[in-house]
């Protein structure tokens, strides 16, 4: 489902940058298919880094994580409690 954000703005070159670091981590902690609760917890320290969350970020993470799980290519750790 693509979600439209008529409001949303470009990203400045710093909120550029942090959008690549987040695509990083989620596709280096998703390379061998299983996501654990310290990779989220990585994932989660690089999205509260900028205090706000931007539809591009929520866009990266539904494509790179959700979509994956929803197609049965990526599986959560069972020992994950929240995210």
């Amino acid at each position: 489902m693509k979600v439209s954000y008529p409001t949303m703005k470009a990203l400045s070159r710093e909120e550029q940058a942090h959008l690549e670091r987040l695509r990083v981590v989620i596709e280096k902690s998703t390379a061998d298919g299983v996501l654990t609760t310290v990779e989220l917890e990585q994932i989660a320290i690089v999205v509260r880094e900028a205090h706000t969350i931007t539809p591009q970020e929520l866009e990266l993470i539904h494509t790179l994580i959700r979509e994956k799980i929803n197609r049965g290519e990526l599986v959560i750790d069972q020992n994950f409690d929240s995210f």
